[in-house]
């Protein structure tokens, strides 16, 4: 996301992911 307008400015993304919303979760992939 870019913006300059907001409180944020280029933040960072990652993803997840998980078979239960309980877990165990995966490692974080960053996106951007």
């Amino acid at each position: 996301m870019t913006t300059k307008k907001g409180r944020w400015y280029n933040t960072h993304n990652y993803m997840s992911r998980a078979a239960s919303i309980t877990g165990p979760w995966s490692q974080p992939v960053y996106l951007n």
